[in-house]
């Protein structure tokens, strides 16, 4: 059984799965900005208040701001967040995040990928107790 937090607020879902990865849905075309990610932080708090791996669900042209970099290092970020797979069919996505990932690269293991299976199978490394 998966548990899932959304809000009428924040069009961002959030689901923690049965294996313990927790899953952010952006859908497409979202506006990733600091501030947001810090209610989504809040908000995978409530779901589940221990550090897990993160599938992010990405797809379009997402519009970020310039306080987003920042609050992706962040320490409430980081201490909930083992690692990441972003999985997207955006050429616009991942170029953004080659781009992140050579410029500022992150303290948590980070991944992109086109299917969903291929980043569970790498997440389930980072799972605790694997």
């Amino acid at each position: 059984m998966s548990l899932k937090l959304s809000t009428a607020a924040s069009p961002v879902a959030i689901t923690l799965r049965d294996d313990g990865i927790v899953c952010v849905d952006y859908g497409k075309n979202p506006l990733l900005s600091g501030a947001a990610l810090m209610e989504i932080v809040q908000r995978r708090k409530a779901l589940c208040p221990s550090p897990t791996p993160v599938l992010v669900r990405i797809n379009g042209r997402p519009v970020m701001d310039g306080t987003l970099p920042a609050a992706l290092r962040s320490p409430d970020y980081c201490q909930l967040t083992l690692a990441v797979a972003y999985v997207t069919d955006s050429w616009y996505v991942r170029k953004l995040l080659n781009t992140h990932l050579t410029i500022d690269a992150p303290p948590y293991p980070l991944f992109v990928f086109e299917h969903e299976d291929e980043a569970v199978t790498c997440l389930t490394r980072y799972l605790p107790g694997k």
